[in-house]
């Protein structure tokens, strides 16, 4: 049974529009995301509020920035405002890549505060937004980060219901031989931790042909695995701030080492990425899956890549792990094959 049907005003002055978000408020009104578009990749994002029945309330737009993104992404805070997802920061050292951030608005439309992701490096996108029990902020996307591994990552983060960051995480699908893995949504389960799903891009293990397929990622609150901890393996990256702490402190979060074949070396062979401090040196330790040592070798201070030096490689999966000072620093897998 149909209770109604209405059509939701154009925004003034643009010829395509699009509601790509709804959110209801504890007041049973409507926060309407909306996307207008006079050209083509120039999308302009605003906010209308209403009531039940479509009567606008207020709007406006959330800046002047117009861009191809994906849909602008709302979530109801505890304290009865909302914060909406949109992107900020062209120009300049984002290199026009665009900065996501996450705004708190109370009821009314006045701005809060304010988190940016700033994309200094590479640009990091937000494809959805949660409000957890404590009333922190988790959100979920993925990256265009091709130097850790050749291929985007996907990442979590986790703000304070003021806006303040406690971490954020990149991740690569746990099968080496995948390309990547991207995060579309994600919640939090009774426990605390952070369940979030997507799509990876992997070969089938019988046929070797490349197909998508649906993933979980369940990490707990931090962001982190039960038995990998923080330097799990599939953790490539990490920003972690004082505000909270992991539970177990350890040493190396966010440094990744990427083991990759690299065609001018010779088809199966593998060189390494990595991003460590100058000093102290770091070593790198390469296992097959029984635990037997292959290699042991230094990484140039200063450097990003280098050459593994090793015998001829059988087809199969190997570990490493990078130590810097004493310290495990990264530790993953690769596969070999011929």
């Amino acid at each position: 049974m149909v209770i109604r049907q209405d059509t939701i005003l154009a925004i003034d002055d643009y010829t395509f529009n699009s509601s790509t978000e709804i959110l209801l408020l504890p007041a049973q009104e409507y926060i309407l995301g909306i996307g207008a578009q006079n050209e083509p990749d120039k999308i302009y994002g605003f906010l209308r509020k209403t009531d039940t029945i479509g009567n606008t309330i207020w709007e406006q737009p959330i800046n002047n920035i117009g861009v191809a993104l994906p849909p602008i992404h709302l979530a109801n805070l505890k304290n009865g405002h909302f914060v909406a997802s949109w992107v900020d920061s062209l120009g300049g050292i984002t290199e026009n890549r665009g900065s996501y951030f996450v705004r708190s608005y109370d009821t009314d439309g006045n701005i809060d505060w304010q988190y940016t992701f700033i994309s200094s490096d590479y640009v990091r996108n937000i494809q959805d937004l949660y409000v957890c029990a404590n009333g922190d902020i988790i959100g979920c996307g993925y990256t265009g980060n091709f130097a850790l591994t050749g291929n985007p990552t996907c990442w979590l983060f986790r703000l304070s219901p003021n806006g303040e960051l406690k971490w954020m995480r990149e991740y690569v699908y746990w099968e080496s031989l995948a390309q990547f893995m991207l995060l579309f949504a994600l919640t939090e389960d009774a426990h605390g931790d952070i369940i979030a799903t997507g799509y990876a891009n992997r070969p089938d293990p019988v046929t070797g042909i490349w197909k998508g397929q649906a993933v979980l990622l369940k990490v707990n609150s931090m962001g982190c695995f039960g038995e990998g901890g923080c330097n799990d393996s599939t953790i490539v990256h990490s920003v972690v701030t004082g505000i909270e702490s992991p539970p177990s402190p350890q040493a190396g979060s966010g440094v990744a080492v990427s083991p990759v074949k690299v065609a001018w070396l010779g088809y199966g062979e593998l060189a390494v990425f990595y991003n460590l401090p100058a000093t102290p040196a770091a070593t790198l330790h390469l296992y097959d899956v029984h635990g037997r040592h292959i290699a042991t070798q230094t990484l140039p201070p200063s450097a990003i890549f280098t050459p593994l030096q090793t015998p001829p490689l059988p087809p199969g999966i190997y570990l490493y792990t990078a130590e810097q000072g004493g310290t495990v620093v990264a530790r993953g897998k690769v596969a070999v094959v011929r």
